[in-house]
């Protein structure tokens, strides 16, 4: 599970790329950390929490090479480029496989009964952008939920430095819902069997397509630029 500088670290990447004062693009102002730390005050009263916590995000976000800090200039989301996701969806392949697996003994049936109709409901209605924003939620919510049944503190922690980069980059998602969804209902069958191998191997297949996606796109781009 998150503890709860993961957790602060998280939520900081949902402030949307339009507010000035977000995480989406620049962090804050240039003059963000000047001695009085005036924007580390004002969020830490906006989220509910001291500003020890959200400085101590800020760095740990640092150090996973989420954002990058100029001083005297401000503190600047780092942006990835389709090469550098596809070398993260790599590692996530293996991590949320080895996730699945080890959270088909645990998942509850009512739990596979909700995200099979959350993402039957999702995968018909994501038209719009808010509809893809409430999809992209609830992929989220799935693979979080998996990697916290599978109860390993390891590999937790690995995947939320992954995870902390996808939150810097991903603000919609990788292939249309009508690709995704049988996707997941196929994790989500092989969940319900209690095929902890089937469960793995959908995953793994899933996580994959998107991989080949970005790099089928980090080519077109290097190639763009020949």
């Amino acid at each position: 599970m998150l503890d709860e500088k993961s957790e602060i670290s998280a939520s900081l990447f949902r402030y949307p790329d339009h507010n000035p004062n977000g995480v989406g693009g620049i962090v804050w102002h240039p003059e963000a950390f000047a001695p009085h730390d005036r924007h580390a005050d004002h969020l830490a009263a906006e989220m509910g929490v001291s500003r020890t916590p959200i400085l101590n995000a800020l760095r740990r976000l640092s150090q996973e090479g989420a954002v990058q800090v100029f001083p005297r200039r401000g503190i600047y989301v780092r942006r990835y480029d389709k090469a550098e996701m596809a070398r993260l969806f790599a590692v996530r392949e293996v991590l949320d496989g080895l996730a699945t697996r080890l959270a088909a003994a645990h998942i509850q049936k009512s739990e596979i009964d909700d995200f099979t109709q959350a993402f039957r409901r999702h995968g018909s209605s994501a038209s719009t952008a808010a509809a893809v924003h409430r999809y992209v939620e609830l992929d989220r919510a799935f693979h979080c939920r998996l990697m916290e049944l599978a109860d390993n503190d390891q590999l937790g922690a690995a995947m939320d430095s992954i995870n902390m980069r996808l939150f810097v980059w991903q603000d919609g998602v990788v292939r249309p819902p009508a690709e995704t969804v049988p996707e997941h209902l196929a994790i989500l069958d092989a969940l319900r069997r209690r095929d902890a191998e089937a469960a793995e191997a959908a995953m793994r297949l899933h996580i994959r397509r998107s991989l080949e996606q970005l790099q089928r796109e980090a080519n077109s781009e290097t190639a763009g630029k020949v």
